[in-house]
């Protein structure tokens, strides 16, 4: 059984590990035979960024992603580890600032954006089957974030965060959505639904909301969508969720500590545990784990019925970020200054896989009457600045129809001509108006799948300057991931990208979309070693 944890935040109570220790020793509370495990081996390490998170397994591997965490950063890869063999791969690298917390249904899995680049205003997910990849747009609520997918029966639900949290809900596996739930937000607030879990086929959801500490916030599907667990504490936020011997477990956190607690949907019982925040939770049914961690340093616990918590391994010198469980072992990441790690034990036992791939969920097409309307929109829209700010918006119809004649129609428009100035995007921050346009149109080109990018926007140098968001509309790098999603790998488009990797103005996020690209575009997994791309491009033809 399989089951991944979910991130959370930092700091845990060195003081209660030491009293904890004492009682273990002077036998105040038993130490069961299970505390007694080989410590974990670091598998992987000195990755291009410094966090590995969003831990899950997946086709007998260990999937996660490598990223910056904390901070606003463009870096989102994922990769896959085989614990038979100590194989890691470079699977996918995602137009994101992050991943979201995935998950696995029916045989697929979903990686949401946790913050999509493209996307101010709407959600988007990867989904994959262990081969193929297909990016989804969740056009239903306002969206900054997908933070985190769950699978219940034949349903798919989505927890997106903007102005306002929203559940959204899937009955086809993603290629359509509908609004499950809102959350009642202030105005010019922001409520994120930052946990979800299953328990006897109801719905539990974790709320984030720091301007609020005085209600409680964790959710549970009801007859009429969801409300607060009945005598659930009050908080600022439940970001960790955990299912485990019929109680979903969750870290309550508040403005000055962060306390596990437990419900049955009926119950509420304050379990206690490892004090100090704890970062993530998972459970294979037999045991459940934690993670606790402060700033560079942190610790892995374990329990057989979660109301008993024995130390297993301290992390001294990497700061825990995520846990999950595999095959009755338990597999960690870490942030560290040295590159993301991932910590665990080997399994000697060859895994026996299905060898075929489910097929992967359809995009939404929309009726070709709708397309003639939005084209319409669109061109009043990219003619007219003060309109600007809704391009986004107009976009939406035309991002899914998966037709040649939508992709050269966006294609032409890419031509111009545009009115000059600018328009504001992402607060006070002023955009020149072709750049929005071309950032946009890219962006609807590659999602239809089809027509060709011009070179040119591979070749420009990189002039933008830093920003606190790491926000940048720049159709270099829309670009970047539009080649991708065309399959655009003829030898000059390939050329571009090898070259590109020896741009010194590019910050090396910006040389992840290439290396994303070249990746998707190949099937070669070099990752960022960059002289191993260059030779194989220079030897490629040889026999």
């Amino acid at each position: 059984m399989i089951v991944r944890g979910l991130v959370c935040r930092q700091t845990f109570s060195t003081v209660y590990t030491v009293l904890f220790a004492i009682s273990i020793a002077l036998g105040a509370l038993p130490q069961p035979a299970f505390s007694q495990i080989p410590p974990l081996k670091k598998l992987v390490g000195g990755l291009p960024w410094s966090g590995v998170s969003s831990l899950i397994g997946y086709r007998g591997k260990l999937w996660f992603a490598n990223s910056v965490k904390f901070v606003n950063h463009n870096s989102a890869d994922l990769y896959s580890f085989d614990p038979g063999t100590g194989t890691t791969r470079y699977e996918k690298h995602i137009f994101s600032q992050d991943a979201g917390h995935p998950v696995v249904a029916k045989g697929l899995l979903y990686w949401p954006f946790e913050d999509s680049r493209f996307s101010p205003g709407h959600g988007e997910f990867m989904v994959t089957n262990g081969n193929d990849w297909n990016w989804h747009l969740i056009p239903k609520g306002r969206a900054f974030h997908t933070q985190v997918m769950q699978a219940q029966g034949d349903r798919l639900y989505a927890g997106i965060s903007a102005w306002v949290g929203k559940i959204v809900v899937s009955d086809d596996g993603g290629t359509s959505w509908r609004d499950f739930y809102v959350f009642p937000t202030p105005d010019r607030r922001v409520s994120r639904i930052t946990a979800m879990a299953s328990l006897k086929g109801r719905l539990f959801a974790g709320v984030t909301t720091w301007y609020d500490n005085q209600s409680p916030k964790l959710l549970m599907q009801t007859k009429d969508g969801m409300s607060p667990v009945p005598d659930w504490p009050a908080g600022a936020a439940v970001d960790v969720l955990s299912v485990h011997k019929g109680w979903v477990y969750a870290a309550n956190e508040g403005p000055k500590e962060s306390v596990l607690w437990r419900t049955n949907g009926i119950k509420v019982e304050r379990v206690g545990g490892p004090l100090g925040v704890v970062n993530a939770l998972a459970s294979d049914g037999k045991i459940l784990w934690a993670i606790t961690a402060g700033k560079g340093a942190g610790a892995l616990w374990r329990s057989e019925e979660g109301l008993k918590w024995i130390e297993v391994q301290k992390f001294k010198n990497a700061r825990p970020l995520d846990v999950a469980v595999m095959h009755g072992q338990p597999f960690v990441g870490l942030l560290s200054d040295q590159g993301g790690e991932l910590w665990g034990a080997l399994n000697k036992k060859p895994i026996a896989m299905d060898q075929r791939h489910p097929s992967l969920p359809p995009k939404l097409k929309r009726p070709e009457v709708e397309i003639s309307t939005a084209l319409n929109r669109l061109d009043n829209i990219l003619r007219d600045s003060s309109e600007y700010p809704r391009l986004r918006f107009a976009m939406r119809p035309l991002v899914a129809g998966q037709t040649a004649e939508i992709s050269l129609a966006l294609a032409k428009r890419l031509r111009g001509p545009f009115p000059k100035g600018t328009s504001r995007m992402f607060g006070r921050r002023q955009i020149p108006n072709s750049r929005m346009a071309h950032w946009y149109l890219l962006w609807g080109i590659a999602h239809n799948g089809r027509g060709r990018v011009p070179l040119r926007y591979l070749r420009e140098h990189w002039t933008a300057k830093p920003n606190r968001a790491e926000k940048y509309i720049v159709p270099t790098l829309a670009a970047l991931w539009a080649v991708r999603e065309l399959g655009q790998k003829d030898d000059k488009t390939i050329a571009a990208l090898i070259l590109r990797l020896d741009f010194k103005s590019d910050p090396k996020w910006l040389t992840g979309d290439v290396v994303g690209a070249l990746t998707d575009l190949t099937g070669k997994r070099f990752g960022y070693d960059r002289k191993a791309w260059q030779q194989w491009w220079r030897t490629r033809n040889r026999p």
